[in-house]
Formats: C-alpha cells, structure tokens, sequence
C-alpha cells in the first residue's frame, strides 16, 4: 500500500467511525477529499514548524525551483533533520481526534484553552 492509498484508508476509516447517518457518496466522497486536503496543510504545517529557522529559508528557495520533484521534497526533508514519520503519525492522532470529538467536547476545550 502506497502513501496515498494508506492516507486514503485513514480518512475513510474516520468518516465511517464518525458514522455521519444520512450522507450518500458522492457527499462522502466530497467530505473525503476535504478531510485529505486539509490534513496534507496541517501536515505540511507541521513539518516547516518542526524546521529550524535556516532550513526554511532554504525550502523557500527549493519550492521556487520549477524542476523540482516530490521526491526531491521528500528527500530534503528528511535530511533537514526532520523525523517526518513521527510528525506525520502524531498529526494523523491529533487530526483524528479533532475530528471525531463531539462539538461539545471541541467547545470545552476551547474554553480551556482561552483561559
């Protein structure tokens, strides 16, 4: 199973833990797609936050660079001294729990976090 295929199982196993009663497919596969997008910004997020100052500024200069590749992406992260695999696992588990807890736990929470 490739990375897109194990991303895409992710998100569907969290739409049918959600159990969202009522959505037909091409909802569920709307929903899906937004779900994935928004993960891969958190995910990318946190990768260039787990950076140190001088890396992003030479990924900046990598990402204006047309020929690059997603390998190429991939291979200057990891030698960035970045651990993408535990950043990606603790963001999968954080995103997770997002969004399947309830509003008024996310409300409560937020409560929290304001104080």
């Amino acid at each position: 199973m490739n990375e897109d295929e194990a991303l895409d199982k992710f998100i569907d196993e969290m739409l049918t833990t959600k159990n969202l009663a009522g959505v037909d497919e091409e909802a569920r596969g709307y929903l899906a797609a937004e779900l994935k997008e928004a993960f891969l910004n958190l995910l990318n997020r946190s990768i260039i936050d787990a950076m140190p100052d001088n890396k992003v500024d030479e990924l900046n200069k990598f990402l204006d660079d047309e020929s690059k590749t997603i390998e190429d992406m991939q291979k200057f992260v990891a030698e960035s001294g970045v651990d993408a695999k535990k950043i990606t696992f603790d963001t999968m588990i954080q995103f997770r729990d997002l969004y399947l807890q309830n509003s008024e736990e996310r409300e409560s929470q937020n409560k929290v976090q304001e104080a």
